[in-house]
């Protein structure tokens, strides 16, 4: 349309730089219930056990898990971590 009106605009152009985040957010669910939210940094998601020690760490999450954890699942590339208690 900008062409048939003889207009010289330009769509604006984006940067891939600004399209990838440093942090992303996990899910911490205890028996499939929502219990805490975790952020962590995109590098410590290789680290399935660092992930796990931060969510243990939490006080929402320790306060479900003091009598003991019996199953951990991490599922979808640490994105959602649930613990079986």
């Amino acid at each position: 349309m900008l062409e048939n009106l003889g207009a010289d605009d330009i769509w604006p152009v984006w940067d891939n730089q600004y399209l990838v985040s440093d942090t992303v957010e996990i899910i911490v669910q205890i028996n499939g219930k929502l219990r805490a939210k975790l952020v962590v940094n995109t590098s410590d998601l290789e680290d399935e056990d660092k992930i796990k020690t931060l969510a243990l760490a939490d006080e929402k999450v320790a306060k479900y898990t003091a009598s003991g954890v019996n199953k951990s699942i991490c599922v979808k590339k640490s994105h959602l971590l649930n613990f079986v208690v």
